[in-house]
């Protein structure tokens, strides 16, 4: 099966607003995989970002698939306590086709 992606890297062009690209990436996204680190967490854009995908959740509807690399729970919990109740794919544990699977049974749904 195909997704179609929106990934930062591969969709802004030299001279593009990156706030508008960001906005208009989260607007056509029905799922926002979340790589939650301390690079992640370090940095202002992913948290708007985070944001962003946290807005669409409405109505009990699930976007927010988040994976922690290299972060414990205490980490997850310092930084956003919602977060850190979520059912998460841990990096350290899958390998890269484990993780691709599992995020393919949800997006499937």
């Amino acid at each position: 099966m195909k997704w179609r992606v929106w990934y930062d890297e591969f969709t802004l062009k030299v001279g593009d607003r990156l706030r508008r690209s960001i906005d208009k990436g989260l607007l056509s996204s029905r799922y926002g995989i979340v790589v939650l680190s301390k690079a992640f967490f370090a940095k202002d854009w992913p948290q708007y970002e985070l944001d962003g995908l946290a807005a669409l959740e409405v109505n009990e509807r699930k976007v927010i698939l988040p994976i922690w690399h290299g972060v414990t729970k205490a980490d997850v919990l310092a930084y956003s306590p919602p977060l850190a109740d979520r059912v998460a794919i841990l990096s350290s544990s899958s390998d890269i086709a484990k993780i691709a699977q599992d995020l393919s049974e949800v997006l499937r749904s």
